[in-house]
Parts: structure tokens; sequence; C-alpha cells
């Protein structure tokens, strides 16, 4: 959340952010979380709990909430920070391919004291995807890293996250591989980065 303040603050006045907390967890954990964090946000800090345990349901609960409150739906984890300018370039390129959805690259991040063989592992560097060209047209995407315009979620209602995946996993890759098959237009942004903590 500390990180979003700082993207807000970063894009304004040209975008306005509002932050949508989904927690699934029976025991509402998140909830102390957003009330302790500082509402600076100008659409507001929203909290959700859906506690079904499945991750697909908390991802389209957040969608419908993101639906509700703008434009469009930015994506990130809750153990990941995105850096000042995550925001602004991811609307960039936007505005520059005319794309209904964005997405760029997550970097894992290790504690100091992690052993050297952790850190010299590829997967150290880069998280998910692979490096492309900033701007560059793209058909695999991350619900981790991307924005999604909500015309296009509402225009098209079956592109969702599986909820029969919502135990096992994949539900992200079927949710853009489903809307890429309804048209979806997208692109990458190299630096709006997130970094996996």
């Amino acid at each position: 959340i500390d990180s979003l303040e700082v993207a807000a603050r970063a894009a304004e006045p040209e975008i306005a952010l509002g932050v949508v907390v989904i927690d699934d967890n029976p025991d509402r954990d998140a909830e102390v979380v957003v009330d302790a964090a500082t509402n600076s946000f100008p659409l507001g800090l929203h909290y959700r709990w859906v506690g079904a345990g499945n991750i697909a349901t908390a991802r389209n609960a957040g969608l419908e909430a993101g639906i509700e409150l703008a434009e469009w739906v930015a994506m990130v984890d809750d153990d990941q920070v995105v850096v000042p300018e995550w925001l602004t370039e991811l609307m960039r390129i936007q505005k520059e391919t005319d794309a209904d959805a964005v997405t760029a690259p997550v970097y894992a991040k290790f504690p100091d004291d992690s052993p050297t063989w952790i850190q010299d592992q590829p997967f150290a560097e880069l998280w998910g995807t692979s490096l492309k060209d900033d701007g560059a047209s793209v058909t695999d995407l991350q619900t981790a890293n991307s924005i999604i315009r909500t015309s296009f979620l509402t225009d098209n209602p079956a592109v969702r996250f599986a909820t029969d995946l919502g135990t096992v996993g994949g539900e992200d890759m079927v949710f853009y591989r489903g809307a890429l098959d309804a048209g979806l237009k997208a692109h990458y942004s190299r630096p709006a980065i997130n970094w996996e903590l």
C-alpha cells in the first residue's frame, strides 16, 4: 500500500488512483492492515472481504470492484512493491498503443542474507515473463503486474477468472488467454516494474 501511495502521487494530476484490497482469508487478516493505512488515494482505499479460499473468486471480486471505481483496473499482488513510475509508465504505453491491457515485468527480490545459489538463479532476476521491448505487442500477460480497460471487461462478461482453477492455479493465464481470444489488444511496458518480496 505504501508503494502504491508513492506511485499515486507520482501520477497526479493525470491519473487518479483508487485501491481495492481483496481479503480472501477467512479470518479477515487484511482488514486491520487497511484500517491502519493512510488513505491518500484520490479514489479512496476500499476493503472487500471474500473469504472463499479461492483466488479466482477473490480476483473476480477485485475486477467487479474496479469496474465500479474507474476506467482501468490495475492488478498487483500483496507481496509486491511497485516502482514510483509504475502507473505513469503503464498508462504511457496504453496511450501510445491504444491498448486494452498493458503488462510489465515482475522481478524477485531476495533478502541480502539469502544463500548465493538462490540469488544467482535466473528467477532471482525475473519472475514470470521474459523481457520484451518497451511498447511491444504481447500475448503473454501476468495479473501480478498489469492494467486492463474496464469497458473491455463490461463488454466481455465471460472474461473472468475460472473459479474451478481457483484452488489449483493457472486461473491468471486462462483469464488473459480468454481475453485475447475475445480481441484484447495488449502491449508491454518495460519500466513499469514490480518487485516481488
